[in-house]
């Protein structure tokens, strides 16, 4: 007897996305480390989701969309975080 709604979300979307871009693993499009980290990407999204259903009150979605998109802005090249070199001052 299956529960509707019970499945797990990771294997839902690894198995429908296994036959869409599997065949592409050959060509290096896809890695075997792409897949080993999705279950990860996807539980991340999850816990999100839920903490967000948990915790956030209610607002306009154009207001969360906004900060959402503003967070995201292109920043001054002196506020990026500069990539690990191996100079020191």
């Amino acid at each position: 007897m299956s529960r509707r709604g019970s499945g797990s979300a990771e294997g839902l979307a690894l198995g429908g996305l296994l036959p869409g871009v599997g065949r592409k693993l050959g060509i290096g499009e896809v890695t075997p480390m792409d897949f080993m980290l999705a279950p990860g990407a996807l539980s991340a999204i999850k816990i999100g989701t839920l903490y967000q259903k948990k915790n956030v009150q209610p607002c306009d979605v154009r207001t969360a969309n906004t900060v959402q998109l503003a967070a995201n802005l292109p920043r001054p090249a002196a506020d990026r975080p500069q990539p690990f070199s191996k100079e020191t001052p």
